[in-house]
């Protein structure tokens, strides 16, 4: 059959659908920021102008690449992404387009959205609200991209919600939960004094970048330029962006250790979570630039990669000791996987805040809150309950 002007030729789609598969891989490995057209059409063979033939700008094959996603979705009935290469675009995205002017975000929230409805509409009541438990899957997606040969997201869910079969159901709220929200503790505001150096100002000019555009896409030149120096001058105080970046995490894990407030009860890294979470409220850019970088490394080629596997194997094992030594007392449930449950919840609560520019406020602390609460054993009193999470041993 003869090729119709105006419709698009065989060997025209498939070259389309080339560029797509090609963007889809390296925007998930590199981020949308970080790449540009000359760099794709390198990598299968293309010149750039030969994909300005089929895609205007950058932008506009995004938006091709987006509405195939969604359509592929559509068409096999599925929630959300289930292909490596799409789960991959997808965490690379939501760190992203966390930004309300970045291109792909509302398509992450409208997916998002689309993801709790449908899980609401299965009627999974005794697995919580939609909104936790689409959060804690892709923080189990994060979390198990990092930790490979600990974490299993199908495994830790099914140890999560096996341990309470056969129970009451989704336990009611503690009386108490109110009144904690509503007088939440005092936590300092999160400012840093004023920079007493020039190293101070470009490490604040390197976070305010990484956070915005992400490491890969941020250049040393315009965080010089951010900072008033030269290029040149900003090398004499770091010697690379990478250097840089460790600096910039060493410094955030300092922040997040010591800034808020000290420990508060006997079962620190149980009880310290709600005062750090109410602390992150403070300070959005530093939660934001962790969420940024949290997803932006799974690339295990990312210079930050390791940082942040060293940071979840370390906080994975503390808080497993933590609840198994309060179930050995008989504060915590008997029937619940100490290991299961510390999983579930450092996924719930980086879920959360990746998930929080999408949708407005989510009420963190207090989410954070109700899912400690369910693990106490229903001999614990609600006093208790209280006394070990918010208040001084």
């Amino acid at each position: 059959m003869p090729h119709v002007s105006g419709t698009p030729s065989r060997r025209g789609v498939a070259r389309r659908e080339q560029i797509l598969d090609a963007a889809e891989r390296t925007f998930a490995i590199s981020g949308y920021a970080a790449t540009t057209l000359r760099a794709l059409a390198k990598n299968i063979g293309m010149t750039h102008a030969g994909i300005l033939r089929h895609y205007a700008s950058k932008e506009d094959l995004l938006r091709a690449l987006l509405e195939r996603w969604k359509n592929r979705m559509e068409a096999a009935g599925q929630a959300g992404p289930s292909s490596e290469p799409l789960v991959r675009l997808h965490l690379t995205l939501l760190g992203e387009a966390a930004g309300s002017d970045h291109p792909a975000h509302s398509f992450v929230a409208d997916a998002l959205r689309t993801r709790r409805e449908r899980r609401s509409a299965v009627g999974a009541a005794e697995e919580g609200p939609a909104l936790e438990y689409v959060a804690a899957q892709d923080g189990l997606r994060i979390l198990s991209a990092y930790l490979p040969d600990q974490i299993s997201p199908a495994e830790v869910t099914h140890a999560h919600f096996g341990g309470r079969r056969g129970t009451s159901g989704a336990r009611s709220s503690a009386d108490w939960m109110p009144e904690i929200s509503a007088d939440r503790p005092h936590v300092p505001p999160g400012r840093r004094p004023a920079p007493e150096d020039r190293t101070q100002e470009i490490l604040d000019a390197a976070s305010t970048a990484f956070a915005q555009h992400g490491y890969r896409a941020a250049s040393l030149r315009s965080i010089a330029t951010g900072t008033g120096l030269n290029h040149s001058t900003l090398l004499y105080y770091f010697d690379s962006k990478e250097t840089l970046l460790e600096a910039i995490l060493n410094r955030r894990d300092r922040d997040a250790d010591t800034a808020y407030l000290a420990s508060v009860t006997a079962y620190d890294k149980v009880a310290n979570v709600y005062r750090r979470a109410v602390y992150n409220e403070t300070v959005p850019d530093r939660v934001r630039l962790y969420s940024a970088l949290l997803c932006e490394a799974i690339d295990p080629g990312h210079p930050a990669h390791a940082h942040f596997a060293h940071r979840y194997a370390r906080v994975l094992d503390a808080l497993t000791n933590e609840l198994h030594s309060l179930q050995t007392q008989g504060l915590i449930r008997p029937d619940l996987n100490p290991r299961a449950e510390a999983a579930w919840f450092i996924a719930l609560w980086d879920g959360l805040q990746l998930h929080a520019p999408y949708e407005g406020e989510l009420h963190i602390p207090e989410r954070l809150l109700h899912a400690l609460n369910d693990l106490f054993a229903d001999s614990v009193s609600h006093e208790r309950r209280a006394q070990l999470l918010t208040t001084a041993a």
